[in-house]
């Protein structure tokens, strides 16, 4: 979603709602400032992944030439767990991590 308080940004904040009960029960993920998006639902939904540029350039900046490198601050992915509030950064590189998805675990492994 574009933020209401910044109508001609073109930054997205990330939210969700509860649809059953109205979109008045809506909780914000991001309040950064910064580019966020491409967010995934967990199998179980008590979570979500998302690309955000919240960590900013770390250690391609030496590396950023048009004909070399390309940095992509915007790839770095977080999850978000729902029903504590709570976001942890899951990568922390110079490479664009894409679009993040949730995989099925593996048959007769234990979770991790």
């Amino acid at each position: 979603m574009t933020f209401r308080g910044r109508p001609r940004s073109r930054l997205y904040e990330l939210c969700v709602a509860n649809f059953a009960q109205g979109l008045t029960n809506r909780t914000r993920v991001t309040r950064n400032g910064f580019q966020d998006g491409h967010p995934r639902f967990s199998p179980d939904g008590a979570s979500l992944v998302f690309t955000s540029e919240t960590g900013g350039i770390n250690d391609e900046e030496p590396l950023v030439q048009s004909l070399v490198f390309g940095a992509q601050s915007y790839g770095e992915i977080y999850a978000y767990h729902l029903a504590e509030r709570r976001t942890i950064r899951l990568t922390h590189n110079k490479w664009e991590e894409g679009i993040p998805s949730w995989e099925a675990g593996i048959p007769g492994r234990p979770g991790r």
